[in-house]
């Protein structure tokens, strides 16, 4: 089968070509800037051999169509998406790319006659705590995205379903939440924290947290990239798109891990909750996808903890 990952060296889109790889894919990672920095690091020579890239952007439906029909392509994998922080200080951009660019995916899908599609939702299409009664959050709650990014990714749901019961466009959508690991990039919240609390402190450097009295969910890479791996292989499923969650734990949590397996290691958590994570609902996915996630907060912080150091040539802690 050939796989096209938009977003593909990006840092979810790596980690989970690297499944991709593991189930026989042929890959075809498609991103408006190709880069295989990440690649090289995560995905060995044999894996790397099997990829090819197209530089290309999601806005563009004719080159979608024209790459889709030029690599037979029989499965999409989307990742292409501007995240929260650009998404608010550049909306234009951001409807641009996250409604536009995913209606693309949809549409090209239905152009092609596509096998499946795979996307990034959020948890973000929800809103905040205070708006639910429910202790653990239904698959089916209201959304109510409290940012422009939210109420992105709560529309493309809505096409998601227009294009399966309008056009037969077999899609699953999983609403990842908090994201990280070894390779964490950019300026957002993640990638914040990954460095606060992980990159820095793992090569001896002080970490600084933003609203460290936050809840998280934190859900690791290798976790979110086999939850895209088995919906690929998934049959139609009666359910469009599904709550994924890691371990929910607190940012001093979190920091005082961190200090346990680096001795001396300086944390400093700068006062604020931010984002307060709540629990929810994942039966939907164990029981259709059959996932379950298989890394503990603290499991996945020592390895990308370890990993990072490794790519520093030191020792693991």
């Amino acid at each position: 089968m050939n796989c096209l990952v938009t977003g593909g060296t990006g840092f979810i889109g790596t980690y989970i070509i690297k499944e991709l790889i593991k189930d026989g894919e042929q890959i075809i990672a498609y991103d408006t800037y190709p880069s295989t920095e990440l690649h090289e690091k995560v995905l060995g020579k044999p894996e790397r051999e099997k990829i090819k890239h197209v530089q290309g952007d999601v806005t563009d439906l004719a080159q979608l169509v024209r790459t889709v029909k030029e690599h037979k392509i029989d499965k999409i994998v989307h990742m292409a998406y501007i995240l929260t922080n650009d998404t608010t200080a550049n909306p234009p951009l951001g409807l641009r790319v996250n409604i536009m660019g995913t209606n693309n995916i949809f549409e090209t899908a239905r152009i092609m006659d596509i096998q499946k599609v795979v996307w990034a939702s959020s948890i973000s299409v929800y809103g905040p705590a205070s708006k639910y009664k429910e202790k653990v959050l239904p698959n089916d709650a209201p959304q109510y995205g409290a940012n422009p990014y939210g109420a992105c990714k709560s529309f493309n749901e809505q096409m998601a379903t227009h294009y399966f019961n309008r056009f037969g466009v077999d899609s699953i959508a999983i609403r990842f939440a908090w994201i990280y690991g070894p390779g964490q990039r950019g300026t957002g919240a993640s990638a914040t924290i990954t460095r606060g609390l992980m990159e820095n402190p793992g090569l001896g450097k002080e970490g600084l947290v933003p609203d460290g009295e936050s809840m998280a969910n934190w859900l690791f890479v290798e976790d979110a990239a086999r939850s895209v791996a088995l919906a690929c292989k998934a049959g139609k499923t009666e359910t469009r798109a599904f709550n994924i969650s890691g371990d929910i734990r607190s940012m001093k949590e979190a920091a005082d891990y961190v200090k346990s397996i680096i001795p001396g290691a300086k944390i400093t958590l700068s006062p604020g909750k931010g984002v307060q994570a709540y629990a929810y609902d994942v039966s939907l996915i164990e029981k259709e996808l059959g996932f379950k996630p298989k890394w503990s907060m603290e499991a996945g912080m020592k390895q990308t903890i370890n990993t990072i150091r490794k790519w520093h040539g030191l020792p693991p802690v």
